[in-house]
């Protein structure tokens, strides 16, 4: 978050999924250190963000497998993130790729072209 109106605009956003039972986050000794939102219908990871120093611990992976106590079992699930080539999204791709997420089609999303992602039962 660049600015303060996006951090704000972040803010709304996480308290709007909050709202509808559609956040998880993961605490350690009372401090927030990873935070995913999802949309149930249709299923997508929309969020998923894990504090730098906590990284490599399965913390996002518990997470993802928390969400999908929500979903319902028989649908795939979707998530976007960087295309191939873009080295901020090595880390990202390979992660969704371990937990069983195929590449999909290639997008945009807020102007950026992005990859889908699916996961399929």
């Amino acid at each position: 978050m660049e600015t303060r109106e996006a951090l704000e605009e972040h803010r709304k956003t996480v308290l709007d999924f909050m709202s509808r039972d559609a956040a998880i986050c993961a605490k350690r000794e009372g401090r927030v250190v990873g935070a995913l939102l999802f949309s149930r219908e249709p299923a997508v990871l929309c969020f998923l963000a894990v504090d730098d120093a906590c990284r490599r611990q399965h913390i996002g992976e518990r997470m993802v497998a928390c969400m999908r106590t929500f979903l319902d079992p028989a649908k795939e699930v979707t998530v976007t993130t960087y295309r191939e080539g873009v080295p901020e999204g090595v880390a990202a791709r390979a992660f969704y790729k371990r937990l069983g997420f195929a590449e999909g089609r290639l997008t945009e999303e807020f102007g950026s072209p992005v990859q889908e992602f699916i996961w399929k039962p």
